[in-house]
């Protein structure tokens, strides 16, 4: 009976095959009186057998398998009959049917038509799938609190004189993810893994034209650039493509239900005036203030530093387009002239002008500036400035040209001129950065140079200017040698007739304060006088001269800051001053008075501004009491409704790796609990526990967790630490957040489809690296101008600082070490059922339009791997290209909320999480 039903059925199929084309029809089952009864009344089997063909092999499937569809089987006793339900299948698409079972299933018997145009049946299925040829899933790490990090690291990368680093480790590891046995498994791992409301066919993205000519050989390997003309951002094809993903993006994340809610808080947790720079010149303390949400800050003088003062500076008068944003601002030795720096548009060639201190504007500009200090000299009557130069010696007006430019020192003679100004030094390196800086009494002008922008490396010149008359500069001087070598960190703290006091790293990665007679600073590093040891356990950020006596030393004491107070004459330690946990933000003190400013924030308080005064140290009190004139407070914020907190686990080569924990009191750990985890682990820079509006909002309306993990790479322990997470041992960086992952999963704190991650720049590299490794960890992936393609020669890949951190391209070891984790060149489909994380990925064209071409490349590469997901992949991928802002300076109030809002509203409808009013 079945197979005439059979035939009825193949009939209505072959007739409607035009219009079923993209589909597979299986045949329904049908079950007759027969079957009804057998079953009320025999013991049976039940067999289910599946059968597909094409047409031309019908007629054998017909004529070696006619069975009847109720067998007796020859065995003794009661009767046992074997039921035999047959499925057939028509091949549509030349795969194995939907629903099909082991073992039945075999592969397809006619040539594969032409992938169809509409939609696949949505996942998940149990279909049989080939064999899972998963990698080896990397040793698991133990992962349970431990004690802080012991002062001793892994060996420390040999480095070669070019400043590469050969291989000590091998190449980063590819893609592990889980091998899943059998249907059932993947089943569960499906539907109890993802939770995006956010689900997307891989058909729907934009699909752009690939060119399979565009690749270079480079040490005997293919390195393709398939999406080449995405380099040009004036390209046509390039701007369609900009248009199509932002489209798309802003499309989904404008629906998210909650969307007004997230901007409303976010909006109010940053309204609050905001206070820096207090400092004293003369009679006067001058500060910076900014009202509320305002773009323009003022400066503001008062002779009493608790109570309000009035506007002595307000920059908005002149500028009515509100794109003049005020960088910076000093005062003459003798309190007379006022110079501040200020930036247009973004603009990163910037001006300085004067004021007096009675307010009235000079006459003196100074245009074209770039990565200056700004310092007065010989009273009021000279002014050290840097910019570039060309080969003539001119200031060049943009920094678009093709011409040989040089880092410079000049020296402005008030009064005059800027076409008039000296060259003090330069640097026939382009690489190389020129800073003067003006020793607080005037007598020394301390010239630092930089190899590049990283600042972890440099030396340090100087010249007596009490030797010299200001009106005899008319040349380039000849500095003297104080610190001559690449070798460390040398930052002077102050100076006198005798001596300079020096904050450096050289023999101690965590730092060390030195005191150097002028006299031999041609000797050795073994004839410094060390005044303050290196501490292993922390990290010596600042160090400020305070008063006559004194020196502010400021500690990173695992993620959050600490200041002690030392004699500067011993270096003996006098006391701690009693701070809040969190980050500070800028201190402020004089050798002309005791008095001393500190503004710390983290997680819930906005601003808290200490002021201290050292002529309470005597003999007999240790203590200097502080007065928090400025502590800011959010409505219904309460610091004790809060928990902050760092834990520790262990990581590869036995190393102990700090999280930073923030959340609410009343939180509790049952897995649960969206997670949103961050880490930079590049250049050396610590992650340090800010205030954010759009974490708190994180935190206390989604009832979230933030945590940063202070990786290998970062500054968290000094330059050791930062060394052993660059080079050829970045797969530190990438084996600590793993580990961090793991260990916030297996403690309870959350689990994966609520785990978001978020890097920008270098932890933007970071976040792609890891998601794509392990995918099965991550719910939502958040990628802010990242770095994604590590092997193009580009503006950004080609400078010092670049070689230093990550290798230089034309070496081979370097080289292939960056191709074995560069994201771009390693992208794959994870294994059936993991998906391809939610993902948003952030580009800008600012500062550097490589932020934006590599997130468009990336973006590019991403929709053609996931296309092999078509029966699973499900999660969105969006990216979003932002044009005329740059993340490190220049976004306005409103475009940061409206980026934050981006990101939340995608963490919201990816992890699938509710709000908490």
């Amino acid at each position: 009976m079945l197979h005439y039903l059979f035939l009825l059925c193949f009939l209505k199929i072959f007739v409607l095959l035009p219009s079923l084309y993209c589909h597979e029809i299986v045949n329904e089952e049908v079950e007759t009186d027969a079957d009804t009864k057998l079953k009320k009344a025999l013991k049976f089997s039940y067999e289910e057998k599946h059968y597909f063909f094409s047409v031309g092999e019908y007629s054998d499937f017909m004529k070696n398998n006619n069975k009847t569809w109720l067998e007796e089987p020859k065995h003794k006793g009661i009767k046992h009959y074997h039921v035999y339900h047959y499925h057939f299948y028509w091949l549509s698409n030349c795969e194995i049917p939907a629903g099909c079972k082991p073992p039945y299933c075999k592969p397809p018997p006619c040539k594969p038509i032409p992938p169809p145009t509409c939609e696949p049946v949505p996942p998940p299925t149990c279909e049989t799938v080939p064999p899972i040829t998963c990698e080896p899933i990397e040793s698991t790490t133990t992962l349970k609190p431990s004690k802080p990090p012991k002062p001793s690291t892994p060996q420390k990368p040999k480095t070669t004189p070019k400043g590469t680093t050969t291989t000590t480790t091998e190449l980063i590891r590819t893609s592990t993810t889980t091998k899943y046995e059998n249907c059932e498994s993947m089943k569960e791992f499906y539907f109890g893994r993802y939770e995006s409301t956010i689900k997307i066919n891989v058909t729907k993205y934009p699909k752009l034209e690939k060119c399979e000519t565009c690749y270079n050989t480079i040490f005997g390997k293919t390195i393709y650039n398939r999406y080449q003309y995405l380099e040009n951002l004036e390209d046509v094809r390039t701007q369609k493509f900009i248009h199509q993903v932002n489209s798309m993006t802003k499309s989904y994340l404008q629906k998210s239900t909650i969307r007004k809610y997230i901007d409303n808080k976010i909006t109010t947790f940053a309204t609050f005036d905001q206070y820096e720079a207090f400092r004293k010149y003369g009679e006067y303390y001058y500060y910076i203030y900014r009202y509320g949400l305002k773009n323009q800050s003022v400066i503001m003088r008062t002779t009493e530093y608790d109570t309000k003062g009035t506007v002595f500076f307000d920059l908005n008068k002149y500028d009515t387009t509100k794109k003049t944003k005020l960088e910076g601002y000093t005062f003459s030795l003798n309190n007379k002239h006022m110079a501040y720096l200020f930036s247009v548009d973004n603009n990163k060639l910037m001006t300085i002008k004067f004021k007096n201190s009675d307010g009235e504007d000079m006459d003196d500009i100074l245009e074209n500036v770039v990565l200056s200090n700004i310092d007065f000299a010989f009273n009021e009557r000279g002014f050290f400035y840097s910019a570039f130069t060309d080969e003539d010696g001119n200031i060049i007006s943009t920094l678009h040209n093709n011409k040989t430019v040089y880092h410079s020192l000049l020296y402005h003679k008030m009064g005059g001129e800027q076409k008039d100004d000296v060259i003090i030094t330069v640097c026939k390196d382009e690489d190389v950065l020129v800073k003067g800086s003006v020793s607080e009494d005037g007598k020394y002008l301390f010239v630092y140079f930089y190899n590049g922008l990283d600042m972890n490396f440099n030396k340090v010149l100087y010249y007596p200017l009490y030797n010299i008359n200001e009106n005899k500069i008319t040349k380039e001087i000849i500095l003297k040698k104080l610190f001559s070598k690449y070798d460390a960190t040398y930052k002077i703290i102050t100076s006198d007739k005798k001596y300079v006091y020096v904050l450096t790293t050289k023999d101690a990665s965590t730092g060390r304060v030195i005191r150097v007679k002028f006299s031999e600073t041609n000797k050795e590093s073994k004839n410094w006088k060390t005044l303050v040891n290196s501490d292993p356990k922390m990290k010596l950020q600042k160090v400020v001269a305070a008063g006559e006596k004194y020196l502010l030393l400021q500690y990173l004491d695992h993620f959050t800051d600490v200041i002690y107070i030392h004699d500067i004459i011993t270096g003996k330690r006098i006391t701690e001053l009693d701070l809040m946990r969190g980050d500070i933000q800028f201190i402020s003190s004089s050798i002309h008075h005791s008095r001393f400013f500190i503004k710390m924030s983290n997680q819930v308080v906005p601003q808290r501004i200490y002021s201290g005064n050292l002529v309470e140290l005597t003999k007999t009190n240790k203590k200097v009491k502080l007065n928090a004139f400025v502590d800011t407070k959010i409505k219904n914020i309460y610091e004790n409704k809060f928990v902050i907190k760092t834990v520790y686990f262990e990581s590869t080569s036995n190393v102990q790796v700090p999280i930073l924990i923030f959340h609410r009191a009343d939180l509790k750990y049952n897995s649960k609990n969206p997670l949103l985890l961050e880490a930079y682990g590049s250049y050396g820079i610590p992650s340090l526990p800010s205030y954010d509006a759009p974490i708190l909002m994180f935190v206390n309306h989604f009832n979230g967790i933030y945590a940063v993990a202070g990786v290998r790479g970062g500054g968290e322990y000094g330059s050791e630490w930062h060394d052993h997470g660059k080079l050829h041992m970045k797969q530190n960086s990438f084996d600590d957040f793993i580990a961090a992952t793991e260990y916030l999963i297996n403690n309870n704190y959350t689990r994966p489809s609520k785990l978001a991650i978020h890097g920008v720049a270098d932890g933007g590299l970071l976040a792609a690296v890891v998601s794509r490794r392990r995918p099965e960890l991550y719910g939502s992936v958040i990628s802010q101008i990242g770095l994604f393609d590590m092997l193009t020669k580009n503006e950004l890949t080609m400078t010092e600082t670049w070689k230093q951190e990550y290798g230089d391209l034309d070496n081979k070891e370097d080289f292939n070490y960056l191709l074995s984790y560069s994201p771009i060149h390693n992208l794959e489909m994870p294994h059936r059922p993991v998906q391809f994380p939610c993902t948003l990925l952030i580009g800008e064209t600012q500062p550097n339009k490589v932020f934006a071409t590599n997130t468009l490349k990336y973006t590019a590469e991403v929709y053609n791997t996931i296309q092999k997901g078509i029966k699973h992949q499900r999660n969105p991928v969006f990216a979003k290209i932002v044009e005329q802002v740059g993340y490190r300076r220049g976004k306005d109030v409103d475009e940061k909320i409206e980026e934050a809002v981006d990101i939340f509203s995608f963490i919201k409808e990816t992890l699938n999480i509710k709000w908490k009013y």
